[in-house]
C-alpha cells in the first residue's frame, strides 16, 4: 500500500474510533428511536472492528 494511503486510512480509522468514543445515544433506548439509534451505534463499530480486520489481513 503506498505511504500516503497509509497515512489517510491510519488517519480516518482514529478520526473515526474518535468520533464512535464521543458519540452518546441521545433518545431514551425505550422509544423505537433509541432502538434504532442504538443499532446504527453497533453497525458502525462493527464497521470500524471489520475495517481493522481487513488491514491487518491486507
Amino acid at each position: 500500500m503506498p505511504a500516503d494511503l497509509i497515512e489517510k486510512t491510519d488517519r480516518y480509522e482514529g478520526m473515526f474510533a474518535d468520533a464512535l468514543a464521543a458519540a452518546e445515544v441521545a433518545v431514551p433506548p425505550s422509544t423505537p428511536l433509541g432502538g434504532a439509534a442504538e443499532e446504527i451505534r453497533e453497525m458502525a463499530l462493527s464497521y470500524l472492528e471489520d475495517g481493522r480486520h481487513f488491514r491487518e489481513s491486507d
